[in-house]
């Protein structure tokens, strides 16, 4: 992560209730069920092997989205740390 990265912190005003935020966005960790996640599900490959395989083959996972959303303003880090870490 870039030292120079800014994040924002919601502020509040009266349409949002003082909360720093409008509606709600969804953070998601999809697993697409390729060929090679299959193989590795039916072969009883181990959770940690399936989520390297899952991540090369382009998966984003649930704290790398929750950043993401933050880096964009859509969320705030409180949220992110809220969410979880790996």
């Amino acid at each position: 992560m870039p030292t120079d990265e800014v994040f924002h912190r919601g502020a509040g005003c009266a349409a949002c209730n003082y909360s720093g935020y409008h509606g709600r966005v969804a953070v998601t960790e999809l697993l697409p069920i390729t060929p090679e996640i299959a193989t590795l599900i039916n072969g009883g490959a181990n959770v940690q092997i399936i989520k390297e395989a899952a991540i090369r083959e382009g998966m984003t996972t649930l704290t790398r989205n929750a950043l993401a959303l933050a880096r964009t303003g859509k969320t705030s880090l409180d949220e992110v740390f809220a969410i979880r870490l790996e």
